[in-house]
């Protein structure tokens, strides 16, 4: 099993030292994504390495979880899995931000250069999440009767431009 990851890093001695981490994160203790699961006892898993980059301090990695979330068509749970790829280069302020190369998003952090792995994480995941969480298959009941319904009209109406049907009830 995978180590529990670190909470708080010198992003710029990892960065220096060109560390390499990963392990694993309960989504219990994120506030935020916990709140929109239905069940918090998953686990965000992540690979993160720590660079330099010419004068550019960087992380990159992927992060996964499997998050169980309500459907929006059905109402019936769902699993969710989420894979993002991470590539945040730090920088000081917002000015530096926007001379970043597209490869990257910034990342600021605060004056003692500590970085907060599992809000780093949740930030990253809530940006991956799906805007409506949906089956992919057709999985509402309502949908079904939609088309069971539609399919009994057309049957019905087929039948009832018949000319001759009436004369097929004479008989």
């Amino acid at each position: 099993m995978q180590p529990i990851l670190p909470e708080e890093l010198d992003f710029v001695q990892a960065a220096r030292k060109a560390s390499k981490i990963n392990g694993y994160w309960p989504i219990s203790r994120l506030e935020r994504l916990a709140g929109l699961v239905l069940d918090d006892q998953a686990n965000i898993e992540a690979e993160l390495e720590f660079d330099v980059q010419g004068r550019l301090r960087t992380v990159s990695g992927i992060a996964k979880a499997r998050l169980s979330m309500i459907c929006q068509r059905c109402m019936q749970p769902m699993d969710v899995d989420l894979v993002t790829d991470i590539k945040l280069a730090l920088v000081s302020d917002e000015s530096k931000a926007d001379l970043l190369s597209e490869e990257f998003e910034p990342l600021m952090l605060d004056e003692d250069n500590r970085i907060n792995i599992p809000a780093m994480l949740e930030d990253e995941l809530l940006l991956a999440l799906p805007l409506v969480a949906l089956h992919d298959t057709d999985c509402s009941d309502f949908l079904q009767e939609q088309k069971e319904r539609q399919a009994l009209e057309e049957e019905q109406a087929l039948k009832k431009d018949n000319p001759f049907s009436v004369l097929k009830d004479l008989l």
